[in-house]
Order: C-alpha cells, then sequence, then structure tokens
C-alpha cells in the first residue's frame, strides 16, 4: 500500500512539472530556438518569449487562438502563425502585440485583432509584418513611433476604430502588396516629423507592390506635421475625406519613388478632393490618374505644387485650384527643362482655377470640356493671381466661349517663349 501511494505521488509530481514546462523546442542549426505555442491547450505566447538565450534568435510557431496580450522586449523573434492562427488581445485597453525597443522583429501569419492597437511598435522596434490581418482593434490596425521601422507586406488592414496603420514622432512605415480598407478614421499616415512609403519597399525595388486604399471614413494617405510621402502604384478610392493629403510644413511624391521609379496612382472617387496640398506644403503628382472625386482633383492652398503627366478627369468643382498664395507648375518638372502636359477635362466647373494672389507656370496642356454644363472657364485666375503659359497649351470645348479668363486689376496672364 505503501508503495502504491509512493508510486501515484511520484506520477502526480511529473505531471505537474509537465504542465510547467516550456512548449516544446528545438534548436536551429545556427543555435536559433523554435518552440511550438499550441493555445488550444493552454499554452502561452508571452512564456514562450522568455524561454531561450536571448542573444540569438527565438522563432515561435503559434496554432490555434491565442487569448492575451503579447509583449516583445527581446531582439530576433518571429512569431509564425500557422494557418487560422489568431491572436485576441485579453485586455482590450492595450494592443495586442506591443514591441519596445526590440529589434529584427517578423510576424507572419496570424490575425491580430481585439486591442487598443493591432500592433505597437516604440522606441527604436524594427518590424516586418507579412501575410496577416490587422482588424477590429479599438484604434489603429498598426502603430509605430518614437524612432521605429515598419514594413508590412502582404497584408489586410481593416475595420480598427481610429485607423488603418500610422507612423508617429520619427518613425518610419513601408506598406507594399496590401490593402488598407473600411477603417474609422484614416487609411494611412505619418505624423510628426515621420516617413511613410507606400507601394515601394525599404530596400527602393523598382518592381512597385501595388496596394489599396478604400472605404475608410477620414482620408485615405495623410501626410503631416513636418513628415515625408511616398505613393506609387497604388489605388486610392472612395474614402471619405481627402484621398491624399500633405499639410503642416509636409511633402509627398505621387506617381514617383526611390531610385526613379515611376508607377501610377489612381486617386477616384473620394469624398473630398483628389489630392490636397496645404498649409506650407508641397506636393508631386506625376503619371498619375485623379478622378471623379467630390470637390477638386489637385487642391494647392497656401503651398506648392507640380502636377505633370497626369489626367485629371471628371471632379466635382475644379480640376486644379490654386489659393490663396498657392502656386502651382501644371506641365513643368521641377528640373529646368522637364516638361510634361496633363489631360484636364470635364471638371464641373474650371479646369484651373486661381484665386487669392495664387500663380501657376503652364506648359503642353490639354484643358477641355470643363464647365460645359454651367458656362465656366477653362482656365479663371482673379484676386491677384497671375498664370504664365510656357509654350503651347490647349484650351478648347469647355463650357465658355472664353477660353481663359483673367478677373481684377492684379491678376494678369503672360505668354511666354521656352
Amino acid at each position: 500500500m505503501t508503495r502504491m501511494l509512493r508510486t501515484a505521488s511520484t506520477a502526480l509530481v511529473a505531471l505537474a512539472a509537465l504542465a510547467l514546462a516550456p512548449p516544446v523546442s528545438a534548436n536551429g542549426p545556427h543555435g536559433d530556438k523554435t518552440v511550438r505555442v499550441d493555445c488550444a491547450q493552454g499554452k502561452s505566447i508571452n512564456r514562450a518569449l522568455r524561454h531561450g538565450d536571448e542573444r540569438k534568435p527565438l522563432v515561435v510557431i503559434v496554432e490555434g487562438t491565442c487569448t492575451e496580450n503579447v509583449v516583445v522586449e527581446r531582439d530576433d523573434v518571429t512569431l509564425q502563425g500557422e494557418p487560422g492562427a489568431t491572436i485576441v488581445a485579453a485586455d482590450a485597453s492595450k494592443p495586442t502585440l506591443s514591441l519596445d525597443g526590440a529589434h529584427r522583429v517578423v510576424v507572419t501569419g496570424l490575425t491580430l485583432s481585439g486591442g487598443r492597437d493591432g500592433i505597437a511598435a516604440t522606441r527604436g522596434s524594427t518590424l516586418e509584418v507579412g501575410v496577416c490581418v490587422l482588424q477590429n482593434n479599438a484604434r489603429f490596425g498598426l502603430i509605430v513611433s518614437y524612432g521605429g521601422t515598419a514594413a508590412v507586406d502582404n497584408c489586410v488592414i481593416q475595420n480598427n476604430g481610429g485607423g488603418g496603420a500610422v507612423a508617429a514622432n520619427g518613425a518610419q512605415l513601408v506598406v507594399t502588396n496590401s490593402t488598407v480598407r473600411n477603417n474609422t478614421g484614416n487609411g494611412l499616415a505619418a505624423v510628426r516629423n515621420s516617413h511613410l512609403r507606400v507601394g515601394q519597399d525599404t530596400a527602393g525595388s523598382l518592381t512597385p507592390g501595388p496596394v489599396t486604399v478604400q472605404g475608410n471614413t477620414q482620408g485615405g494617405i495623410v501626410v503631416s506635421d513636418a513628415s515625408a510621402g511616398i505613393v506609387v502604384a497604388t489605388r486610392v478610392e472612395a474614402n471619405g475625406g481627402h484621398g491624399i493629403v500633405s499639410q503642416s510644413s509636409s511633402s509627398v511624391s505621387i506617381g514617383v519613388g526611390t531610385l526613379g521609379l515611376v508607377a501610377p496612382v489612381k486617386i477616384l472617387g473620394n469624398g473630398n478632393s483628389g489630392v490636397s496640398i496645404y498649409q506650407a506644403s508641397r506636393g508631386l503628382v506625376q503619371d498619375s490618374l485623379v478622378k471623379n472625386n467630390t470637390r477638386d482633383g489637385v487642391r494647392i492652398e497656401g503651398s506648392a505644387a507640380t502636377v505633370i503627366g497626369s489626367q485629371i478627369r471628371g471632379n466635382g468643382r475644379y480640376g486644379i485650384a490654386s489659393l490663396n498664395s498657392g502656386s502651382a507648375r501644371i506641365g513643368l518638372a521641377d528640373s529646368p527643362t522637364g516638361t510634361s502636359g496633363n489631360t484636364i477635362e470635364n471638371n464641373v466647373l474650371e479646369g484651373v482655377h486661381l484665386v487669392g494672389a495664387s500663380s501657376a507656370w503652364m506648359f503642353g496642356n490639354l484643358i477641355q470640356g470643363n464647365g460645359t454644363t454651367n458656362a465656366r472657364f477653362g482656365i479663371l485666375a482673379v484676386e491677384g493671381s497671375a498664370v504664365r503659359f510656357v509654350g503651347l497649351n490647349t484650351i478648347t470645348g469647355n463650357g465658355s466661349i472664353a477660353g481663359t479668363v483673367v478677373g481684377g486689376a492684379s491678376s494678369s496672364a503672360r505668354a511666354a517663349s521656352t
């Protein structure tokens, strides 16, 4: 009898030790550790992250649905989901996945939902996210901030309560081959001295990775507060606000990436202007389509923008509007010899509208079919504005027989040779 009790006691101790043991693991050929976490069996990703030598890479393979707020504070971690793997935040007031100063973290094959943010990477963290779904979080699908860098590829970012993905406070965000849709707020954003690159990877590849930004309740892509953005090979469609915005001393390049990549952007059917450049900002729109937006195709207010080689069609007010000391180069690149005219047609009001001491240099544009339902003009310059024609522009078939109208004593139009 005593022997039987001892045997049972030994078995219970062994079972308890097994329950407290780390998940099944193996060492890779270079000393990196691979750990399997099956959440259906009550395993924990956070517990797995505490095991192994932190000086060596750790791969955590996730199975099932894990209900926890995962925190990564070590370098060289890969969270790899098996088909259907999901992380749901246990505490909705915290991010589903947090990175705090962690470098070279890879997240792949996972759905992350239910947290304040799907992923929050801060204090210089570096992160790659691939083949993931970031959805149904209270604020952002992803936020990278305070010097962090995040590269997102082949993901869906949807139905988040404050916006899709954002870089803030000196951070960098790169998005390729992804869809950002139906978020409350902006689709993609860079704020407070951050950088956003959409459609071109971190290496500056000349093969674009198309992105779709659609159905978000505010702006599609917003670059603000001394930030910079590059948008190539992207469809920005049916967002509630502006399609693409550069504001508050920021700059955005649309259709042109780094290393000479030119990949058109389609900006279609957004609830405000297609492109809005304002508050002492800069913008470039090249080889792109800006069509059927509710207000202006390209709006430049108190800022400077260049529009070349593009089609500005069917917008609800002006094709291109330069307002309140705005400065536009329409058909002329910023380089001294670069020229590529635009087609500006079938907009409801003027094709080009200049007001409030604004200006435009124009070359090689076709301006036709604008304002046909209400006798508006191809070009209108008023309130001390000026337009200078450099070379041939064709202004035809607009609503008024007067193709160009200059109003007010201090407004002017002038032709100049090339």
